[in-house]
């Protein structure tokens, strides 16, 4: 299990375009993910679950990966929510 955290950036606020790169990006890994945030864990893959976070530019968000590329998973998740 990988366990890294992230400070979104991707937009002022999360949108339903942004929610669906982060859908899309979780589902092309072999690993489950899990984002945190204000003390929920909601899986990445589920597009209801990412809308539900209300995610605004400059939280905090845990990133939890498990599986054969958890690794990899948690590194491109990190990497998406902290692009400007």
């Amino acid at each position: 299990m990988i366990q890294v955290s992230a400070v979104f950036r991707t937009a002022p606020a999360l949108t339903p375009e942004v929610a669906a790169k982060i859908v899309d990006l979780a589902s092309q890994y072999d690993a489950s993910m899990l984002l945190e945030y204000q003390g929920k864990r909601l899986q990445a893959d589920s597009l209801i679950s990412v809308l539900a976070m209300n995610l605004y530019e400059g939280v905090q968000v845990g990133i939890v990966a498990d599986g054969a590329q958890a690794q990899e998973a948690a590194e491109a998740m990190k990497a998406l929510l902290e692009s400007a």
